[in-house]
């Protein structure tokens, strides 16, 4: 929902205001291009892969996690690429479980984080230099705030 909420609104943004000079042109993006069923078994089709274009905004929206399941060596790939892109000057953003993508690339050490509060024993017990908030809807916890 997250992903295809935001492509819609920030899609939507500008479109009929001439005086907005950059228009946002959202690009949902995986690690590979074809077609697959998120976990409740929704058709999602990216519109790109982790090799295209740099982005001046990356936005990693939430991921499945089952309770038996650990974040440990998963999203290589994804972390590779969000690591490119914040060095290239990106400002990088998660919305709720998206945070653990951020956690686990060590990019919240010290930092605070809002996600799900289901998220919190995960938080507490692999991600101990996160301070999880969650309790709030949103953390700035970017480069100088």
């Amino acid at each position: 929902m997250a992903a295809f909420g935001l492509h819609e609104v920030l899609g939507d943004t500008g479109r009929n205001d001439e005086a907005m000079s950059r228009p946002i042109h959202p690009v949902l993006v995986a690690s590979c291009r074809g077609s697959f069923r998120s976990s409740t078994g929704l058709r999602v089709t990216p519109e790109g892969d982790l090799t295209g274009d740099r982005a001046d905004v990356v936005i990693v929206c939430d991921i499945h996690l089952s309770r038996d399941e650990t974040p440990e060596g998963r999203w290589c790939e994804e972390i590779a690429w969000v690591r490119r892109h914040i060095d290239h000057g990106a400002l990088v953003c998660a919305t709720c479980s998206g945070f653990v993508l951020l956690a686990e690339a060590g990019l919240l050490d010290g930092a605070e984080a809002a996600s799900h509060w289901s998220m919190a024993d995960l938080f507490r017990d692999r991600y101990p230099g996160v301070r999880f908030r969650p309790e709030r809807i949103l953390c700035d916890s970017g480069r100088g705030g």
